[in-house]
């Protein structure tokens, strides 16, 4: 499976998940914040989440909002949960990234040619955690999404919020 980089000193998407709303536009920031707010309500234990402003490249690059969502026990894990219009349509996405440390990273590469393989051997109830986490995360952003489509009167029938990742393979 390939990797996707969001910043090539940190964060590399591993699992990742999109779906465009016709006629959305202007429905991100409800969204997001439909979706912090499941997730604060959640008592997950040790989770922390918060919108942040994630720059795409160098100094002077585009910015775009995403609610940042981390596990405490989970370090080198990460979600990124976006929502931007393009055009008139509305593109929610998200995006789980392993940051192996600058040792690990290198290790990893050498050994496996690839930086995040290391990261990913992970003890089975941390696998389990992270797993229940992709699918408490999938079941949230697709709550959030169905709303909006159910506003638009858009039919939610087509509305699939599973992503293809290396935990896919259980």
């Amino acid at each position: 499976m390939p990797t996707y980089v969001i910043n090539p000193n940190r964060d590399i998407i591993i699992q990742k998940w999109g779906y465009a709303i016709e006629d959305g536009a202007g429905q991100g920031k409800r969204v997001m914040d439909d979706v912090e707010r499941m997730f604060a309500g959640s008592d997950i234990p040790g989770i922390r989440c918060g919108q942040i402003e994630l720059p795409l490249g160098g100094i002077f690059a585009r910015k775009r909002e995403f609610l940042s969502v981390a596990l405490q026990s989970l370090k080198e894990y990460r979600m990124y949960i976006g929502a931007h219009d393009f055009g008139r349509h509305l593109e929610v996405s998200w995006f789980l990234t392993v940051s192996p440390g600058f040792m690990k990273r290198s290790l990893s590469k050498r050994a496996y040619g690839r930086p995040e393989v290391m990261s990913q051997l992970i003890p089975i109830f941390d696998q389990m955690d992270l797993s229940v986490w992709i699918n408490i995360s999938e079941a949230y952003v697709g709550k959030a999404v169905e709303a909006v489509l159910q506003e638009l009167k858009q039919d939610t029938s087509g509305l699939n919020t599973k992503s293809k990742g290396f935990l896919d393979a259980w």
